[in-house]
């Protein structure tokens, strides 16, 4: 008999056979019966691995929380949670720098995220131009038909996976309910690495990708002046200074992750298994990075913003009068696509900037017996 124990991307929580992908925490939700007898027992909802540190706890255990699942990462972000900061340390960090992009007030930690997050799942929520929102997020079109926005196109959710993809050009709607909480949408703009279910891929039309543009090129001989980039794209000098600085990148930015993953050779479903992100996400930033290397731009707003972090990640760096000049020619080019792009340097981890400072010593706490520090227990 199944547990009612999966979430739905509107956050309510259903009983359904069908496996989720990621498991949820929102505290003891459960009586001894095992049978949900609230929503939330705790400001702090997480998404957590299915397994961790080979951990095992028997589901909805007497005072244990309740464990609860979702589709994937997507759904578990429309329904108000957030990354784990032990199990999922590195999407905790990335959501937390996307989040502060741009922020006056920034997350100043877990607690001050559970504060804020709570307070963006009690809002209500607004409706919004369906062609302005960023991958990964939900939209509500009326009753149970809930929406993933994914790629130019909208999926219909389900437990099972998503199915019937229709364009947004094509969808008939300008203006949709949004149902994920406006603080993750705001980290899913600012890019943070959102994971969905396979099932957006088997549903999307096939789009072929070129790997081989990807591949560092290899010359002959080299040019004896730098020529200036044309319509076309890059130049080979400056495609060989963007493919340095996308080597040296920082491992939180995923364009320099995907091309250094190509260049080993890797195909798309190695680098998602390396990365820990979906093979419809690692498309995207293969897409992304096939329009950086071939001088294209995409034709809709969210991979326009997906292919704006590349050229907004190159600003951090001293680049040539002539590539400085092609990024913010491009840059002024997707921001006609989507308005919400700007000409500012990628800032999502302040940290990748500046020079670590060393932690100082812990110091070990003295005895409650004797009040003095000393290995072991007290004689």
């Amino acid at each position: 008999m199944p547990l009612q124990n999966r979430v739905r991307p509107d956050g309510q929580i259903i009983t359904t056979s069908v496996r989720g992908t990621f498991l949820g925490n929102r505290g003891i939700l459960h009586d001894e019966n095992k049978r949900i007898v609230r929503q939330s027992r705790s400001d702090m909802w997480l998404i957590c691995q299915l397994q961790f540190n080979g951990r095992q706890q028997e589901i909805m255990h007497p005072k244990r929380y309740t464990q609860l699942f979702f589709l994937d990462e997507a759904v578990a972000l429309a329904a108000g949670h957030r990354p784990c900061g032990e199990c999922r340390r590195k999407y905790y960090r990335a959501y937390i720098d996307a989040a502060n992009v741009d922020s006056d007030t920034p997350i100043a930690g877990s607690g001050d995220l559970d504060r804020r997050l709570r307070v963006s799942r009690r809002s209500q929520r607004t409706s919004a131009p369906v062609d302005s929102l960023p991958d990964g997020a939900f939209i509500s079109l009326g009753g149970e038909d809930f929406r993933l926005v994914w790629e130019g196109s909208l999926y219909r959710w389900s437990p099972d996976g998503y199915a019937e993809p229709i364009t947004v050009a094509d969808c008939g709607i300008a203006q949709a309910t949004v149902i994920t909480p406006a603080l993750s949408l705001r980290a899913l703009r600012h890019g943070y690495p959102v994971t969905v279910h396979p099932s957006v891929a088997a549903a999307a039309p096939v789009t072929v990708v070129s790997e081989s543009s990807l591949a560092p090129r290899v010359r002959a001989q080299p040019a004896p002046m730098t020529r200036v980039p044309t319509a076309g794209g890059l130049s080979d000098e400056h495609r060989a200074e963007v493919e340095q600085i996308l080597r040296a990148s920082s491992p939180g930015l995923t364009h320099g992750e995907v091309f250094r993953y190509l260049e080993q050779g890797l195909d798309v479903d190695e680098i998602s298994a390396r990365h820990g992100s979906s093979v419809a996400n690692v498309r995207s930033f293969m897409r992304s990075l096939t329009h950086l290397f071939e001088g294209t731009v995409p034709d809709t707003g969210s991979a326009a913003r997906t292919n704006a972090f590349v050229y907004k990640e190159l600003l951090n760096h001293p680049l040539s009068p002539g590539l400085l000049s092609y990024v913010q020619q491009r840059l002024r080019q997707l921001i006609g696509i989507n308005p919400e792009i700007t000409m500012e340097p990628l800032r999502t981890r302040g940290h990748q900037y500046k020079i670590a400072r060393p932690r100082a010593a812990l110091r070990e706490a003295p005895c409650a017996r004797c009040h003095r520090v000393h290995p072991g227990e007290c004689d």
